[in-house]
């Protein structure tokens, strides 16, 4: 599995990273996955409504209107966005939960450096898969 993004959807990510912060910020990825590759061409932002910099969660409402947008353009959610505003971009033991519920791939975004990283739960362990596209986001 890789993620192919256009580098104005990971730029327009990392800027909504940086504006929630130092709260975490939240999106879904919009796209088809084909042959082992999600392609992402869209983006849908979401509140983080735990208000935390260390954690997020959505309102079922956007949740609903994401997927809904999804279904209407021909669409799949291929992938949930977040960002970790003053650690490194892994994932956390609580994103390893979520993940197991999500199967698709989760991108982080670190405040520390800029980074984006994408993973995929395999064998109740992330893994590292790559990013095409993927600009400097420092």
């Amino acid at each position: 599995m890789r993620v192919r993004i256009q580098a104005g959807h990971l730029e327009s990510l990392a800027g909504h990273a940086r504006s929630c912060s130092p709260n975490e910020s939240c999106a879904l990825l919009l796209g088809l996955v084909r042959g082992g590759e999600a392609r992402v061409s869209g983006l849908v932002t979401v509140t983080n409504q735990d208000g935390s910099p260390d954690r997020f969660s959505m309102p079922a409402e956007e949740l609903i209107s994401a997927y809904a947008q999804a279904s209407s353009e021909g669409l799949d959610v291929v992938g949930i966005f977040h960002s970790h505003p003053a650690s490194p971009a892994a994932p956390s033991a609580t994103d390893v939960e979520y993940m197991a519920i999500n199967p698709v791939p989760w991108l982080i975004y670190s405040g520390l450096d800029g980074s984006v990283r994408a993973f995929v739960l395999e064998g109740g362990s992330p893994r590292e898969i790559p990013i095409s596209g993927k600009p400097d986001l420092k």
